[in-house]
């Protein structure tokens, strides 16, 4: 199922989560109104109460009070029965709510179809807003209905049964409201920006940290631990100094929420004996008024204090979805792209010209032919273009001009999942799950049997390394495959492509790293396998590009040369050059061995 849109907003993101629940969830709202009733009713027989024994002057215990004892007692019960219930509530469906948030956004995430996303973006940072979005909504939502519905619904009780005793205290109260209100949306900005800029740092620092512990391996050969100490510092102190910032602003408000409660109480107490003295009040709406005001200001100090988790959690939902959803500018809509057929998969490309943000053309108004079933070689200098040009058949960046064609169709108007099936990629730099090697390899085809997992891992010349490993094919190969060597790496890669076996072969200087006897046992064993295959391969070892039917030698972006490797070298051109260079560049690593 592919997820191809999600809200922006902090609040319309939670609400389409939440909705999907909506009963669970206003029976857990009304269960906190219930409550908030009781709560507010708590003081009334209290002041009844107090009102039947005063009057008592025999001292003995009258029968009036037995009613509003009761009613106080079964209002307490009622409160914890309903806090139980409502706590039985989201134990039992916030949890699911969670897996939700968690399974949408990260099929989501693995759904972006922006190249830079994932190439600027660290790791750990990306990961961690996804880890911590359903914490985060969850706070909010638990916040608000445990704590600012009851408590708003209880502040409105409380101004009917004051102004059911006395008018001056009902504008007191109100008036007190007012000015805690106002307060709140006065800071609210300044709140809010500082808690989003703190959950960025948090980000930052924990993708940092997360990056230092991934290249563990380069830290220690390097003996780099006291430099990666000091660089750390720097993003801690960063963070530091933002959560500083961020509890300034709330204790800004707790401040005058403190200021404005103490002339609340002052007031309502100077009030409550001027009005008793006068026989305007009882001594029970004297207990009424006074302990509902204490009720209210200890429920919204309350309100005070958890602001600043409720603008961090806010803050942190926002800083994630800036980075998951509005960054992702070109998210493939699934549902309204055609899937790529292959017939014999030519690739053309049309006048296609691309350059990264701020740069110079990388192609500029590029044209190729590559026939189907074609075994073709890509060759040129560093930065000539061609991850470049593999970058685009992948569709994972965009050409701002031209057209890309694979058999006649458009692949920017075919789905990106239909396009990626039918290519199999052996990149240069290989990166395997922390997961076993059987996995690694079926990961080409999740429906191979054991034995055709075998069968590709034999002809990429693993099996018998496989084999000699602790749990053999069982083994786990650790983070990013560091359990085993480059060449063993590139080498499960290699069958994990030819597992997939798609009719569009991508090679990038997939033997790189395996010695000239690995390399001729594995390029004998695919003979067969790719020849029913388009075929595009980087590649500088000039034992592979001998056994392509064409080579293209790009330049600054250009082809300025084609052909065999023999015509090629005829030429004595460009092509010549890299010839040349390879040879020399082999001589002097070779003097300097010896």
């Amino acid at each position: 199922m592919f997820i191809t849109e999600l809200p922006t907003s902090p609040f319309k993101f939670i609400w389409h989560f939440a909705s999907k629940q909506w009963g669970i969830f206003l029976v857990m709202i009304c269960c906190a109104l219930i409550w908030s009733t009781n709560q507010a009713f708590f003081p009334y027989h209290i002041k009844t109460i107090i009102n039947v024994l005063n009057e008592n002057n025999k001292h003995e215990i009258p029968s009036e009070v037995v009613a509003p004892v009761i009613y106080l007692l079964l209002t307490w019960a009622s409160m914890e029965i309903l806090l139980r219930v409502q706590g039985y509530l989201l134990i039992r469906h916030m949890p699911r709510l969670k897996a939700r948030i968690r399974e949408k956004t990260f099929q989501y995430t693995l759904q972006h179809n922006n190249y830079a996303f994932f190439s600027t973006k660290l790791v750990g940072e990306i990961a961690q807003k996804i880890s911590d979005l359903p914490r985060n909504c969850q706070e909010v939502i638990q916040t608000v209905i445990s704590n600012f519905i009851p408590i708003f619904f209880t502040f409105f009780l409380t101004l009917y049964l004051v102004s059911s005793v006395s008018l001056v205290f009902l504008i007191i109260l109100l008036m007190w409201f007012l000015i805690q209100m106002s307060i709140v949306m006065f800071f609210y900005k300044s709140c809010d920006k500082a808690s989003q800029t703190h959950a960025n740092s948090i980000s930052k620092l924990n993708g940092r940290i997360v990056d230092a512990i991934s290249n563990y391996f380069f830290i220690r050969i390097f003996a780099r631990e006291t430099h990666e100490f000091s660089y750390l510092k720097n993003f801690q102190n960063d963070e530091v100094a933002k959560a500083i910032s961020a509890e300034k602003e709330i204790e800004k408000i707790k401040l005058m929420q403190g200021f404005t409660a103490f002339l609340l109480i002052s007031s309502m107490i100077y009030f409550l004996i001027v009005c008793w003295s006068k026989k305007l009040l009882t001594i029970g709406d004297f207990s009424l008024i006074l302990m509902l005001s204490f009720n209210i200001i200890g429920l919204l100090w309350d309100i005070g204090f958890q602001l600043a988790g409720i603008f961090g959690e806010v803050a942190s939902i926002r800083s994630a979805l800036e980075m998951i959803v509005r960054q992702n500018s070109q998210h493939d809509r699934q549902e309204t792209k055609k899937p790529l057929v292959i017939d014999r998969g030519m690739i053309s490309f049309r006048q296609v010209s691309f350059r990264y943000d701020n740069s110079n053309d990388i192609l500029k108004n590029f044209n190729v032919d590559i026939g189907g079933r074609e075994k073709v070689g890509l060759v040129g200098f560093t930065g000539s273009g061609k991850s470049t040009f593999i970058n685009l058949v992948l569709n994972y960046i965009s050409a701002q001009k031209g057209n890309i064609y694979i058999d006649g169709q458009e692949i920017s108007l075919v789905s990106r999942k239909s396009l990626l099936e039918n290519i199999s990629v052996v990149p240069q730099d290989v990166r395997l799950f922390h997961r076993t090697v059987l996995e690694n390899i079926r990961y080409g085809n999740l429906n191979a049997t054991n034995d055709d997992v075998i069968r590709a891992a034999k002809n990429a010349n693993c099996h018998d390394f496989i084999m000699e490993l602790e749990d053999q094919y069982n083994t786990n190969v650790g983070e990013m495959g560091i359990k085993l060597s480059a060449g063993q790496r590139q080498r499960i890669s290699i069958a994990r492509a030819l597992l997939k076996d798609a009719p569009i072969l991508i090679i990038d200087e997939a033997t790189s790293f395996l010695d000239p006897i690995t390399e001729s046992i594995i390029q004998n064993n695919l003979h067969n396998f790719i020849k029913d295959k388009t075929v595009i391969c980087i590649s500088h070892r000039f034992s592979i590009l001998s056994k392509l039917d064409r080579i293209l030698v790009l330049k600054d972006g250009c082809i300025v040369e084609e052909g065999t490797r023999d015509s090629l070298l005829l030429l004595k051109g460009h092509f010549s050059k890299l010839w040349e260079s390879q040879n020399k560049s082999s001589l002097e690593t070779h003097e300097l061995i010896k």
